[in-house]
């Protein structure tokens, strides 16, 4: 949607302060891409402009049997249904969500997750995001001992 476009197109700063590049793929064609980019109500966002590249990828369908299906992203009519997908430097896919098309993506969410993977490998493993964690809270321990302290911490105040 035109709200989501303009909401990471201005988190961009805060997806490249977390070493990440945002890309949009679309089934669209590049001419529809391009007169989207031209409506009225992206105009009337402010700071309007895209700032990540869209690919227009047509070929997006029930036909396709690349990535979107290899992941199980659902399709809808014979197209995938809006999804958000997380790799790392190694291309290695961290995170899937795909979302029904009347429930926009949330930037918020998807910087805390790009920030709970990050937090994990820079811990090598020996830490883990609890739900609904942020750079604010504590992680827990991978351990038994670290596991049982957190939940302890966390649920009975010690």
């Amino acid at each position: 949607s035109t709200s989501e476009m303009v909401a990471f197109s201005n988190s961009v700063p805060q997806f490249q302060s977390l070493g990440c590049q945002v890309v949009g793929v679309s089934r669209d064609s590049p001419m529809v891409l391009q007169d989207w980019m031209q409506d009225p109500m992206m105009e009337e966002k402010k700071n309007t402009s895209v700032k990540f590249p869209i690919i227009s990828c047509m070929s997006l369908d029930s036909e396709n049997f690349g990535l979107l299906q290899a992941v199980g992203i659902p399709l809808d009519n014979g197209y995938p249904i809006p999804t958000i997908i997380i790799t790392d430097k190694m291309n290695k896919i961290r995170y899937v969500a795909s979302f029904n098309t009347s429930i926009a993506r949330s930037v918020e969410e998807t910087l805390r997750v790009i920030s709970a993977i990050k937090m994990v490998d820079n811990a090598g493993g020996s830490q883990f995001a609890p739900a609904d964690w942020d750079r604010t809270q504590p992680v827990i321990s991978n351990t038994k001992d670290g596991v049982i302290k957190y939940y302890q911490e966390k649920y009975m105040g010690r």
